[in-house]
């Protein structure tokens, strides 16, 4: 169906133009085909506009997956941590997020207890940020290589496995 919709618009473009070097006397499009000079035909110009609108639903659903996917989610929460934007950054984890130290040392779990870590943690060090060595991507997991500055006089190193679930990180595991 898509196809011979797709045909049908690309016809009527080269009836419009063929239209402007051989117009008609009766008013209707005319179209030069193997047969010669004959009307354009008409069936199917009412699903020009449906056809516009599921190709804008299907790139709107693109974007917002992509929005979703993993890698994008964890590098809108390094973004977030690097600006010091504690709304933002605790915007990109589940309610119910849970941080560990590996391999499974609880260190804090909640969206209230990541606020008040971390607000503390960017008032307390306001020029903290991280940069990514490396990143590795499996599945639903990002595993982030990360060199911190602006704690203290020397440069420390982190590794964070994000696990995301439904567009928010839902686990870490910090390795040091």
């Amino acid at each position: 169906m898509l196809a011979i919709v797709l045909r049908q618009v690309r016809s009527q473009g080269r009836a419009n133009r063929i239209n402007q070097l051989f117009p008609g006397d009766d008013g209707h499009n005319r179209r030069v085909g193997r047969i010669g000079l004959r009307k354009a035909p008409r069936k199917f110009t009412f699903m020009k506009p449906i056809l516009v609108f599921l190709l804008m639903i299907g790139l709107v659903s693109g974007a917002q997956a992509q929005q979703l996917s993993p890698v994008n989610v964890v590098q809108r929460q390094l973004d977030a941590y690097n600006a010091q934007d504690l709304s933002a950054f605790v915007a990109t984890y589940s309610d119910s997020i849970e941080i560990f130290r590996f391999p499974g040392k609880l260190m804090m779990a909640g969206k209230p207890a990541l606020e008040k870590s971390y607000g503390e943690l960017f008032r307390r060090f306001p020029n903290n940020r991280a940069t990514v060595s490396s990143r590795i991507v499996q599945g639903n997991h990002v595993i982030d290589q990360e060199k911190v500055t602006g704690r203290g006089p020397a440069e420390g190193q982190a590794t964070a496995i994000y696990e995301v679930k439904e567009g928010l990180i839902r686990r870490v595991w910090f390795i040091n």
